[in-house]
């Protein structure tokens, strides 16, 4: 179990124990010349998600822009007309459920059914590409609003820094809709997994200083803007 307080800490503190403690397992994308995955189950949980000065990972698949990009994707279903092309995403799988899962928090905070799912037997049994989110649940505690995600695969070089971004956001969207403050971060993964291709460049990141993998969100925010310009 990883236990951070921001999401850099905990994302570097994850890649750390992959590559101490991960088994090594073959994946349907495997090139023939690539080392297997690296992979184990995995619980994180992140204390004080919203607390200044926010960080979050410097390890992400694109740019600052890119994360803006994402989020609203997550958030307001900017990719939503794309779903065809693209299989899926999530926000189109949730977005339906969102309305009434914030309504059960509204009738009892304390409520074990507040979640929205992803999953679609019909469509993602036998897909080459099914989602990787599973299910979002929420719930009110010590006067603030938990969040908990499920994941049945995390890739925690290229993927993981993007999600966390954009679900921290929904996060915080759905406790200022509610009225609470945030409250804890939790994931739980079947398979944390390094893809062999990235092993190499996951030993130099560990390695590095912490602070140099903090991206702190003003300053994701200012980067943003300036490649927009």
């Amino acid at each position: 179990m990883i236990v951070a307080g921001d999401f850099a800490d905990a994302h570097a503190m994850a890649v750390l124990n992959i590559l101490a403690s991960g088994s090594h397992v073959s994946t349907d994308y495997d090139k023939p010349d690539e080392p297997e995955s690296m992979d184990i189950p995995m619980m994180i949980e992140v204390t004080a998600p919203w607390e200044e000065p926010v960080y979050f990972s410097k390890c992400v698949w694109g740019d600052a822009k890119g994360l803006l990009d994402y989020r609203d994707e997550v958030l307001n279903g900017t990719h939503d007309d794309m779903v065809e092309s693209f299989g899926y995403t999530y926000h189109d799988r949730f977005c339906k459920q969102e309305a009434g899962m914030l309504e059960e928090l509204k009738r009892n905070p304390h409520t074990r059914r507040a979640q929205a799912i992803t999953w679609r037997p019909e469509i993602d049994l036998g897909s080459e590409h099914p989602p990787c989110f599973q299910r979002a649940w929420v719930r009110v505690r010590d006067r603030r609003l938990d969040m908990h995600t499920h994941w049945r695969s995390r890739d925690m070089i290229k993927a993981w820094g993007a999600n966390v971004f954009a679900f921290a956001h929904l996060h915080k969207k759905w406790a200022d809709e509610l009225g609470y403050p945030v409250g804890v971060y939790r994931e739980f993964i079947d398979s944390a997994h390094i893809y062999g291709r990235d092993i190499k460049y996951a030993k130099g990141l560990v390695g590095r200083s912490l602070p140099s993998l903090r991206w702190e969100l003003k300053d994701i925010l200012e980067d943003a803007a300036k490649s927009a310009r």
